[in-house]
């Protein structure tokens, strides 16, 4: 389980990419949910300073949890699509820093309250997400063709033995003998017997 979801080697589908999306998606905004409980059930400052401690070593660990798991994630469907995650997901990386740093330097191409982020870094993440999400998983393997296996010659067949025969109920051995005729509609009934008693 483990391993299927911090393992970087492998596929995924893409429907198994969108459900685990989700549920790495829930168990953030869970843990989002918790650390805003803490920080609301904190009353006044010496609370607050003791209530920051928990919270913020949940973040120290949620947030390398969680980006090396969408990562992972990432990985295996990119692979699964048929490119290399080696090359795409350092370069959608530097994409995301070039975009932050022409946004900051320049703030009339920032998009939001915040200009993080152009209108060219939006519209190429959601290209990106588009393909993880709705892109086709690749047909093969790319694995070469196997060599035909010669077995040989098996020689000639052993001979039968009484042993061989198939089994098969009592009732399809005697195949020959001759069924009773299907009583008519009018014909009295027949009355079952059990056959001669012996002496």
């Amino acid at each position: 389980m483990l391993d299927s979801m911090f393992s970087f080697r492998g596929r995924i589908g893409r429907l198994q990419y969108f459900l685990r999306c989700l549920g790495l998606g829930g168990g953030v905004g869970a843990a989002a949910v918790l650390v805003m409980v803490v920080l609301v059930a904190a009353r006044g400052p010496a609370s607050l300073a003791s209530a920051l401690l928990p919270a913020g070593l949940l973040m120290l660990i949620a947030v390398p949890v969680f980006c090396w798991i969408s990562f992972s994630l990432q990985a295996r469907r990119i692979r699964d699509i048929g490119w290399s995650p080696v090359y795409v997901i350092p370069a959608w990386i530097a994409i995301g820093v070039i975009d932050q740093l022409v946004a900051l330097s320049a703030p009339a191409l920032g998009v939001g309250l915040l200009h993080r982020q152009t209108m060219v870094g939006i519209l190429i993440n959601l290209g990106l997400a588009g393909c993880l999400l709705f892109w086709p998983s690749r047909a093969d393997d790319g694995a070469e063709p196997a060599e035909p296996v010669d077995w040989g010659d098996p020689g000639p067949p052993a001979p039968a033995t009484a042993y061989d025969a198939p089994l098969r109920p009592a009732a399809l051995v005697s195949e020959a003998s001759p069924r009773p005729a299907a009583p008519a509609w009018n014909a009295a009934p027949v009355r079952p017997s059990f056959g001669r008693r012996g002496l």
